[in-house]
C-alpha cells in the first residue's frame, strides 16, 4: 500500500512540474496587450490617433541582449502636429526598445 502511495505522489509531481514549466515558458505578452502598454506610454506625448502592431514576434538585439519583440507603428496628435512613430516593444514585458 505503501508503494502505491509514493507512486501517486512522485506522478502528481511530474505532472506539477511540467504545468508549472509550462507557465513560466508562456509568459509571452499577446501582440493585442503590448499595443496596450504601447498606446498608454505614447499618450504621455499626446492624443494617439491611430496604431498597428506586428502578430508575430520575431528576435530583436538591443544593448547587447536578445529580445523577442513585437515591431509597430503609432500617430500621436502633439498639439496640432501628427506625428507618426515607428516602435519595437519587449514581448515579455512590454517595455519600449525603440522609436523612431
Amino acid at each position: 500500500m505503501k508503494k502505491r502511495y509514493w507512486i501517486i505522489g512522485l506522478a502528481a509531481a511530474v505532472v506539477a512540474t511540467f504545468a508549472v514549466k509550462k507557465a513560466v515558458d508562456n509568459k509571452q505578452l499577446s501582440a493585442e496587450e503590448a499595443l496596450e502598454i504601447t498606446k498608454r506610454t505614447f499618450s504621455a506625448k499626446g492624443r494617439v490617433q491611430g496604431a498597428w502592431i506586428s502578430a508575430t514576434p520575431e528576435a530583436y538585439a538591443y544593448e547587447s541582449r536578445d529580445y523577442q519583440s513585437y515591431k509597430g507603428g503609432i500617430s500621436v496628435l502633439e498639439g496640432d502636429d501628427e506625428k507618426t512613430y515607428q516602435f519595437t516593444v519587449d514581448a515579455e514585458t512590454g517595455a519600449l526598445l525603440e522609436y523612431a
